[in-house]
């Protein structure tokens, strides 16, 4: 009558019980990346810039009046994509075509428009 009491479900035996551990546990493997971690990547603004006004200026140069405007973002697109060309980001190149694009093009439409104006 003075023992312990019998183990019912959901109850631990006291501590005697378990047995002891013989070896401690080995490290988990450390992680391994697939991919190299992230360079840093300096800002592409001025290459963005310059092709995002060349991008507009290709898109309005066919508009007789706004074709002015036209050469306008030429001008800014193709000095900004010269810029970032220097600094040797990825979109100077396309901002310095589109913005010669858009000049041109723009020169030719309201030379055209003017022959037509005049006739």
């Amino acid at each position: 009558m003075g023992g312990p009491p019998p183990y019912t479900y959901g109850t631990y035996p006291p501590y005697a019980v378990y047995p002891p551990m013989a070896y401690p546990q080995p490290y988990p493997q450390p992680y391994v990346y697939a991919y190299p971690p992230m360079q840093y990547q300096e800002p592409q603004g001025i290459g963005v810039a310059s092709l995002v006004c060349g991008i507009i200026g290709m898109c309005i140069f066919w508009i007789p009046i706004v074709n002015f405007v036209s050469i306008i973002l030429g001008i800014i697109a193709l000095a900004l994509g010269g810029v970032a060309m220097s600094k040797h980001q990825r979109n100077g190149v396309a901002g310095v075509v589109l913005g010669v694009l858009s000049i041109v093009l723009s020169i030719v439409m309201w030379l055209l428009y003017s022959s037509l104006v005049y006739m």
